[in-house]
């Protein structure tokens, strides 16, 4: 296989202001390289008062156990990812998740920001990128954001002299 190479500059990640947003789940995926304390799951949010502004938050889902290659899950009572399946709508019981049960959810997210370095033209850039450092229950009523998320959907509005 041949993949041929690209003259263009490395894309900017997505920012947006600081604070507490709700935010739709839309994926959760096993992340693909392994991290140094284990394996993690990628949870994909789509913040709610963005322009499709999609960011990812990450949480252990397996711990290693030794040296020898053997795994203990992460959802413990006090786990960080036991904290967001609640905060998604879970009670933590023994029997675990089905993870497929939470896509569609809303939360309450809180997006921070973070800055990264590239090299371009032989000079180092700092930008600013958003991140999700915690996920939250919603304070509002779940029912109520779904049915207003869905309205806004389906609302087809005249934009003509919006950036007027």
């Amino acid at each position: 296989m041949k993949i041929e190479a690209s003259e263009n500059k490395m894309f900017e990640k997505p920012h947006i202001k600081k604070g507490f947003y709700t935010a739709k789940l839309l994926q959760i995926r096993n992340k693909n390289k392994e991290s140094k304390y284990g394996q993690k799951l990628v949870f994909l949010f789509e913040i709610i008062d963005s322009q499709q502004l999609q960011l990812a938050y990450e949480a252990y889902a397996f711990y290693k156990k030794d040296n020898t290659g053997l795994y203990t899950s992460a959802l413990t009572p006090n786990s960080q990812l036991t904290k967001t399946f609640e905060a998604l709508g879970w009670k933590f019981n023994k029997d675990g998740v089905n993870t497929d049960d939470f896509l569609g959810k809303l939360c309450e997210v809180l997006v921070d920001d973070y800055v990264y370095e590239f090299t371009e033209d032989n000079k180092t850039i700092k930008k600013t990128g958003s991140v999700i450092r915690a996920v939250n229950p919603l304070n509002t009523s779940q029912k109520d954001l779904e049915e207003e998320f869905v309205d806004n959907e389906d609302a087809e509005g005249d934009m003509s002299g919006e950036f007027e």
